[in-house]
């Protein structure tokens, strides 16, 4: 009976101390999760140091300091015989200090509530360490290797197939590389070395560059294959002939040849022979002239008081390239080496019906401006007229000049001719433009049409009407209109050497333009501008380019609708003025002037010069007929 009780009370002994251990833990774990909020859980090392009860704030300083050691840290890269010494942040390797710290203050109080009281218990025997996390600018360290490192890297050639003079096979070469992936990895680790190790002056740590080999991507029984099929298609001609039997001709092996080349896919090993059609073309060029055909549009012929009469379209034949190049290869590889050349039917863009649903009736707006005879703008705006005549826009369609007519260029056909350029006249491809672009303006604007971009000059050209006419450059400014009728829009040009005109058909449903202008105000008188000229006449300066007032108006249009509705458009158009630019002594350069010296005036010669100067007078007013806005 005493035996029992002496168990007994060892057992109650023993319960309360499990109760009382674990009461202990649960509170210590309770004071863990939310007494030591804000900072790190005991017993967490970051790498070597016990970083476990700091603050935010304590950590953070820190890993500040640990990040200095990863930046300063020195590396001695060595690849085959060459050295390099460097920083870890010339290298970008830097340590993640907001990632870090995260990890962390995170440490132990992530997942369910088991999992955070399990990782409080095995704190009790060991530590947690938790590795610093890095960040690796991979283009930071490919700027710093890889000029250093070219001497000993070769870079991977692909093989390839062509012809010049015969077929020429290149199987390509193994290349030499820096395996970044690799060396990323132990600049990662080097820099967790550092950060657990405090020296006054951080020790050199020496890195062995690893390198890779880069296969060409293209195996030699590959290789072999496609060299077999380029022997092939280049063994003899290739005969073609038309379906009807009536046009033939030898496609021989050098014009093969001339368009035969390869393409590798080295992520998927793939190696393809091609042949660029860009490159067949020239040979095909004489013999397809009386084969293909261009498809010929719907077109309009208009008579006065009545309709127009539409000549029917036409559809046109061309050479069905990919077909073509799929059946070289085809017949390449059969013996009697003969194909029927593959013909597909063009469609007009405008079809006979199109043209008759589009309701054009007659003719709705014309404007035409002059020029000067036989100057480059000319040739720039009969280029500009030619592309844009016979423009069909259909029924709530826009149209852009800037999209018709593209970049102004030398190979498109344009000449270099005055423009305006940031206020000052320069050559520049396409000149002469803005002339189109105000004439097509017009035409649209008298026609009722909706305007939805037009930029007026900044400066005055009298061949225009004033206020109502339009600049364009590439790609900006640009003239764009919309065709809100429930017809058609044909536009029409016609030119010669001293005028450019827009006619436009179509059917604007009786609308009724009236277009007007205000009264000049703002007047602007110009400035003057000096240019120097040791050598010039103090008593007779010479004028370079006259002078130009600025005004402004107001335009507007007025469109009266069948129905009675009325339509009032107004806008304000601001011409700038230009100064006026004189060559002078520099003497005589008034004191606040660019160019003032206060010089005293030389003397006279005894025999004044003959000299057949512009003479000066007080109208400023001048004509700009040479002369057109930017890009136009």
């Amino acid at each position: 009976m005493q035996l029992t009780e002496e168990k007994q009370r060892s057992l109650r002994l023993f319960l309360a101390f499990v109760v009382s251990l674990s009461l202990g833990l649960v509170v210590s774990f309770a004071w863990v999760q939310w007494g030591m909020q804000g900072r790190v859980s005991p017993g967490v090392q970051c790498g070597q140091a016990a970083v476990g009860g700091m603050t935010a704030r304590e950590l953070s300083q820190l890993l500040d300091r640990r990040a200095r050691q990863v930046e300063k840290m020195r590396l001695h890269l060595k690849l085959d015989q060459l050295g390099l010494m460097r920083r870890g942040n010339d290298l970008g390797v830097t340590l993640d200090r907001e990632g870090t710290l995260e990890r962390l203050m995170l440490a132990g109080r992530r997942g369910h509530l088991g999992n955070r009281l399990g990782f409080f218990l095995s704190r009790l025997w060991s530590k947690h360490s938790v590795a610093p996390r890095f960040l690796q600018d991979r283009d930071r360290l490919r700027s710093s290797l890889e000029p250093w490192a070219a001497p000993v890297l070769s870079p991977a050639r692909s093989p390839s197939i062509s012809y010049h003079k015969g077929l020429r096979v290149d199987p390509g070469q193994v290349g030499t590389a820096i395996n970044y992936e690799q060396l990323s990895l132990e600049l990662r680790a080097q820099a967790e070395s550092a950060t657990d190790q405090t020296p006054t002056l951080p020790a050199v740590r020496i890195v062995q560059v690893p390198t890779t080999q880069n296969s060409p991507g293209v195996t030699e029984q590959l290789l072999k294959r496609r060299r077999a099929e380029a022997e092939r298609l280049l063994a003899a001609p290739i005969e073609l002939v038309t379906a009807d039997s009536r046009h033939k001709m030898n496609l021989k092996p050098h014009m093969l040849g001339a368009a035969l080349g390869s393409e590798v896919n080295a992520a998927n090993q793939h190696f393809s022979l091609t042949l660029t059609m860009a490159q067949l073309r020239p040979a095909l060029k004489d013999w397809l002239k009386d084969i293909e055909r261009p498809a010929q549009n719907a077109s309009y012929v208009f008579h006065p008081g009545q309709a127009p009469t539409i000549i029917a379209s036409q559809v046109g034949v061309a050479l069905d390239e990919t077909a073509f190049i799929r059946e070289l290869w085809r017949v390449s590889a059969e013996k009697e080496r003969r194909m029927v050349l593959p013909l597909s039917e063009v469609e007009p863009q405008l079809t006979t019906s199109e043209a008759e649903g589009l309701g054009v009736l007659g003719l709705v707006s014309q404007f035409m401006t002059r020029h000067v005879c036989c100057q480059p703008r000319v040739d720039n705006i009969h280029t500009a007229a030619a592309k844009l005549d016979g423009t069909v826009l259909r029924p709530g369609e826009k149209f852009s000049l800037n999209q018709l007519l593209g970049p102004r260029t030398f190979r498109a056909g344009y000449k270099s001719a005055p423009t305006i350029v940031r206020g000052e006249m320069e050559d520049v491809f396409g000149g002469g433009i803005s002339q189109l672009a105000t004439t097509l303006f017009n035409a649209a604007l008298r026609g009722g049409y909706k305007i939805i971009q037009r930029q007026p000059h900044s400066i005055y050209f009298s061949r225009y009407p004033e206020g109502h006419e339009a600049t364009v450059s590439f790609p900006e400014p640009d003239l764009i209109f919309e065709n809100d009728t429930q017809a058609g829009l044909l536009i029409r040009t016609e030119y010669s050497g001293t005028f450019i005109k827009v006619l436009i058909y179509g059917n604007n449903a009786g609308r009724v333009v009236t277009v007007e202008k205000s009264s000049r105000y703002n007047i602007v008188k110009p400035s003057i501008q000096y240019e120097a000229d040791e050598h010039a006449d103090p008593e007779k300066p010479k004028r370079l380019r006259a002078g130009q007032m600025g005004w402004s108006l107001v335009v507007s249009r007025k469109i009266k609708y069948p129905d009675g509705r009325v339509d009032q458009e107004k806008r304000e158009v601001v011409y700038n003025p230009r100064a006026e630019l004189l060559r002078v002594h520099p003497c005589t350069i008034p004191e606040g002037e660019k160019g003032h010296t206060g010089e005293s005036c030389p003397e006279p010669p005894d025999e004044e010069r003959e000299e057949q100067d512009e003479e000066l007078s007080d109208d400023v007013y001048y004509e700009t007929a040479e002369y057109d806005e930017e890009g136009g």
